[in-house]
């Protein structure tokens, strides 16, 4: 009986494990405030150096090791945008052009 008790434990320790540690990929797309895709916009898991470009069509996909967190969506003559992710495997980014960039 004891031995079936460590077994199981071990068991449900390794799912554990396995869990907390299991990838997932987030897709989306990022838009200007017209409705137009912004290629060549970095996108970068914050405290982290994993980090992706947005395609030809706006979209990206990257790979991260953990539910929680913030995105962080860069591109030059727009302001900074920060996703808490949250869970979320799709999430769209509406960026707005930074107006002290271009004066």
């Amino acid at each position: 009986m004891k031995s079936r008790f460590i077994i199981i434990a071990v068991l449900l320790t390794a799912l554990a494990m396995l869990a907390f540690t299991a990838t997932r990929t987030i897709t989306g797309k990022v838009t200007d405030r017209t409705g137009q895709p912004l290629p060549g916009v970095s996108v970068t898991l914050e405290g982290s150096s994993l980090g992706t470009v947005t395609d030809g069509d706006g979209n990206y996909s990257i790979t991260i090791d953990r539910n929680d967190g913030k995105l962080r969506f860069t591109f030059i003559g727009y302001k900074e945008a920060v996703e808490k992710i949250n869970g979320r495997s799709v999430i769209n980014v509406k960026m707005t052009e930074d107006q002290a960039v271009l004066s």
